[in-house]
C-alpha cells in the first residue's frame, strides 16, 4: 500500500507563518503514523494558488501516480489544499474513488473512504470555493474604489 501527502502553500509568506509546509508535513507525517501508512511520498508546492489544480507540477505528478496505480492513499492537510474549486474537487474525488483511493484530512478528520466523509469533502469545497469567490470580490472593490 502506497500513501502519498500532498502538501500546498499558496503564498511564500503562507510558508513562513501559519500554513507552514513545515507545520503541515508533521501534522501529515503523524497522521500517517497513527493510521499505519508507512513511508510516505511527500508531494509539496509552495507559492501556488489553489484556484487551478492544472497549473501545479507536484499536483499534476500526483494525477499521474493515480493514473498507474501507485497509490492507495492520500493524506493532506486540509481538503482546501487540494484545491478551491468545488467542481474540480468533486471531479478529483471521483478519480479517487474509480482507482479505490482514500483520502484523508488531518485538519478536518475526514476519512474520504466512508460516504460521509466523502459528503464532508463536497460540503468543505463548495465553502473553499465561496471563500475564493468572496475574496476575488473584495479584491476587486477595493481596486474599483481606489481607481474611482
Amino acid at each position: 500500500m502506497k500513501t502519498v501527502i500532498y502538501l500546498r502553500v499558496s503564498s511564500e509568506q503562507q510558508s513562513k507563518f501559519g500554513f507552514s509546509l513545515e507545520n503541515q508535513t508533521d501534522r501529515a507525517v503523524a497522521y500517517c503514523t497513527y493510521k499505519g501508512f508507512e513511508n510516505p511520498v511527500v508531494l509539496t508546492e509552495s507559492g501556488i494558488s489553489g484556484k487551478r489544480m492544472d497549473n501545479r507540477p507536484r499536483f499534476q505528478e500526483l494525477l499521474r501516480l493515480i493514473e498507474e496505480k501507485e497509490v492507495d492513499n492520500i493524506v493532506c492537510y486540509s481538503i482546501s489544499r487540494i484545491g478551491r474549486d468545488a467542481a474540480d474537487l468533486l471531479n478529483f474525488l471521483k478519480l479517487l474513488t474509480k482507482h479505490d483511493i482514500n483520502i484523508y484530512s488531518t485538519t478536518e478528520g475526514i476519512d474520504g473512504s466512508t460516504p460521509f466523509g466523502r459528503y464532508m469533502i463536497g460540503m468543505i469545497a463548495l465553502n473553499a470555493q465561496l471563500e475564493v469567490e468572496l475574496i476575488s470580490e473584495r479584491t476587486s472593490s477595493i481596486l474599483q474604489n481606489k481607481k474611482s
